[in-house]
């Protein structure tokens, strides 16, 4: 987030994302150059290789071994300069197979690609003597290791679990090195020093399965000790018998929701009544989720037992948000999509479900957990227009009914009327900006403030970059736009205000009508010249934006604002 001083205000940055490098960046190491990287990865000098090192021996408190990120573990060292720290750390990278390391087995640490750590997949370095900066740069790290080490030889044997940590022995020597930032070549110092861990065990928290007396249920590992199929594991985990399952009649309508960076953007839910299941005084959610890129046809499709496993999934959420809630998965069952729209993701259908009490840190079904069963399960998530009696508004379907009002009209509460626009609040917009990078936001402040006095309001103009920006000439026919009649899925230019954003009562508005204009084109991607624009007649409704971010709906009875004319333009502080 960048401040933004403002002349006048606007612009648009272009953002152009990079992949990421194949290291993670080892910020804390030593800064001297190393060699060019080569199609090889360069092996240390083979006469080096061939002597007998004499290392000094290393201690490392294997007590603090833990896991810093999914790729690298580290520990606390002791080597150097008692007063300063040091680190031992075990970093894991992909081959080209797109193999991790932590998979379980043993690993020579001196051969190659483990001979340079610009190619190795198993990596184990050593960093002595942290050294804070006096006036640290906040862009930048906070200090450094006076020396890096790196492996020459050893062994490196892992043990590894699906939650991800990692438990091993390591023996290996370690020879002072230089790490070029750039290659991350790694340069053997001439002369430098060499240590040595003859043997260390290491824990960063591994889970260990315990099936002791058990034949099914959870092993305490995301495993099983045995399946018991269509059947249930008692709750000592000693047989499978027949699910005694309870029946839900009845659930409420269906409604589509979407969640755009989410595994499972679309969902289906529907309420299930108090007295249906748990706790009559609490909510109760049934939920079919659709794993991202799945797709719906007509026809049936049985439903896969396994969480991991699902493109389709059901889920049900007894007394959901109170103490004690339970979650319930899909064990057995049947969809029927009856009506199909892939474009939308709408469905009709039936269909009948068995779902079972889920075990959700270990993602296996509950031993000795309940069961319920729906058998007449309906859904019918298409949006039928509702216009009966109105002549504007709202449909309920995104549309509006009838020929809608004018450009200075609004629909009253009833939808029967167009009235004019009368006391909409006057606003005048500070002078400071906050400019958000990665969502192409410009957001301030205005006065008077219309929510709770104690809350600041926001004004926001989010402009939709062209990616890649060669096409600006194609995407922007202009450099104004005209914002009446737009909606928010489709807006080139949105322009919104966030009442009480965040707080009970909190309002959205939306542009209703307006005129935004740029100088030039190039003025809506580029921050390396004076930009100005200029903003006319803009007024903006209450509305509500709907879950797939298509829709601004303005809210019956709702409230507005119009903002004074302004010519505004922006200066970046870096």
């Amino acid at each position: 987030m960048k401040k933004i001083t403002v002349l006048v205000f606007l612009a648009v940055f272009f953002f152009s994302a990079c992949g990421g490098e194949k290291k993670e960046s080892e910020s804390e190491t030593n800064d001297s150059d190393g060699d060019t990287a080569e199609s090889e990865s360069p092996d240390y000098d083979e006469d080096a290789q061939e002597e007998e090192l004499k290392c000094t021996g290393l201690s490392v408190d294997w007590k603090t071994f833990k896991q810093v990120n999914i790729i690298i573990f580290e520990a606390d060292a002791s080597l150097g300069d008692p007063s300063l720290d040091d680190k031992l750390r075990i970093t894991f990278h992909e081959d080209k197979d797109g193999r991790f390391g932590f998979l379980p087995g043993t690993y020579d640490l001196g051969v190659y690609p483990n001979t340079n750590y610009s190619s190795c997949i198993e990596c184990v370095l050593l960093f002595q003597d942290y050294v804070e900066y006096a006036d640290p740069d906040e862009n930048s790290p906070k200090g450094y290791y006076k020396k890096t080490f790196f492996q020459k030889s050893g062994t490196l044997d892992i043990d590894e679990d699906l939650y991800q940590n990692i438990a091993g022995t390591i023996s290996a020597k370690f020879v002072e090195v230089t790490i070029d930032p750039d290659t991350d070549v790694s340069t053997v110092v001439d002369g430098g020093e060499c240590y040595e861990i003859e043997s260390g065990s290491f824990d960063s928290g591994l889970c260990r399965p315990d099936c002791t007396g058990k034949v099914c249920g959870s092993n305490g590992c995301r495993g099983t000790c045995g399946s018991c199929g269509d059947l249930a594991c008692s709750a000592d985990q000693t047989q499978c018998a027949p699910y005694e399952c309870e029946t839900i009649d009845e659930i409420g309508k269906f409604t589509k929701e979407y969640h755009e960076f989410s595994s499972f953007p679309y969902s289906y839910k529907a309420d299930v009544a108090g007295d249906a299941l748990g706790d009559a005084s609490s909510e109760g959610l049934l939920a079919i989720n659709f794993r991202k890129d799945s797709s719906i046809s007509a026809g049936s499709l049985n439903l896969v037992s396994h969480v991991g496993l699902c493109d389709q999934c059901i889920y049900l959420y007894e007394d959901r948000g109170a103490e004690g809630g339970k979650t319930y998965f899909q064990q057995s069952g049947e969809l029927v999509f009856e009506e199909v729209d892939e474009e939308t993701f709408d469905s009709q259908g039936h269909g009948s479900v068995r779902l079972v009490e889920y075990d959700m840190e270990d993602y296996v079904p509950l031993s000795g957990g309940k069961c319920y069963e729906i058998p007449n399960l309906t859904w019918d998530t298409f949006c039928y227009p509702d216009c009966s009696g109105k002549i504007c508004g709202d449909d309920g379907c995104g549309g509006i009914c009838g020929e809608g009002c004018g450009k200075d009209e609004y629909c009253n509460a009833e939808q029967t009327e167009c009235l004019p626009y009368e006391n909409c609040t006057k606003i005048t917009l500070a002078e400071e900006y906050e400019y958000f990078d990665y969502n192409y936001d410009y957001d301030t402040t205005y006065t008077p403030n219309t929510g709770d006095p104690e809350i600041e309001d926001l004004f926001r103009i989010d402009i939709r970059i062209p990616i890649p920006p060669e096409n600006l000439e194609t995407q922007y026919s202009a450099s104004e736009f005209d914002l009446y009649g737009s909606d928010y899925g489709d807006s080139d230019v949105r322009i919104l205000v966030y009442e009480d954003r965040g707080e009970d009562g909190a309002k959205t508005y939306f542009q209703q009508k307006g005129r935004i204009a740029f100088r030039t084109k190039e003025d809506l991607i580029s921050h390396d010249i004076e930009v100005t624009a200029t903003i006319e007649d803009l007024r903006l409704v209450e509305s509500e934006i709907d879950s797939f971010y298509s829709h601004a709906v303005p809210v019956v009875g709702g409230s507005c604002l119009e903002l004074n004319d302004t010519t505004i333009g922006y200066t970046i502080e870096n």
